[in-house]
């Protein structure tokens, strides 16, 4: 997203005109003030701290994770992502604590489904959902979000890996009074 920043400011000021309607607008204030300068930094930091986030769950860190996505929602809690982040990573952190996964995925469920359309990165949103609804028992749901990840991305082995093993559920019996094929004498 930083490279599409550095790309929408050159092509604002890429022609003699451009550059003159910009110093225009820098002139009268109608761009260009503190305020679009602050939320900037505000999404660029929201961005970064993402990407921490995203290694130390990796390292299994959920308590630091959580505590850098709490920072930053302090300074910017607009920024979408940062509180889909927050509530999957809160759900890996009770995970983690022992808890049974099907109630701190409906929690983060509730928190992620309603914004996951504005997300500024919907890969890993849906991703993500797919996770928790499958924690949640949800499994059309889950295949759903999957799916999306696959559109997305064609080769995200992980969400491959959770759709085969979502469809391989389907196809087993479930072992509640269902025949068998007896053993071969």
């Amino acid at each position: 997203q930083l490279f599409g920043l550095y790309s929408n400011a050159f092509a604002a000021v890429d022609t003699d005109d451009k550059r003159y309607r910009y110093a225009a607008d820098l002139a009268s204030g109608a761009t260009g003030g503190t305020d679009d300068l602050e939320r900037a930094q505000g999404k660029l930091r929201a961005e970064t701290s993402i990407k921490k986030v995203d290694v130390l769950i990796k390292l299994r860190k959920y308590d630091d994770a959580i505590a850098i996505l709490d920072y930053c929602a302090a300074l910017e809690d607009t920024v979408v992502q940062l509180r889909i982040h927050r509530a999957y990573v809160r759900y890996l952190a009770e995970i983690a604590r022992g808890a049974e996964a099907a109630r701190p995925a409906e929690a983060a469920i509730a928190t992620i489904a309603p914004i996951a359309e504005r997300a500024s990165e919907p890969l890993a949103t849906h991703y993500f959902l797919g996770r928790l609804y499958a924690a949640a028992g949800k499994d059309a749901a889950a295949s759903r979000h999957f799916g999306r990840v696959l559109d997305l991305d064609a080769s995200h082995a992980d969400a491959a890996a959770e759709l085969r093993r979502l469809a391989s559920k389907k196809l087993q019996p479930a072992d509640r009074g269902v025949p068998r094929r007896p053993p071969r004498r």
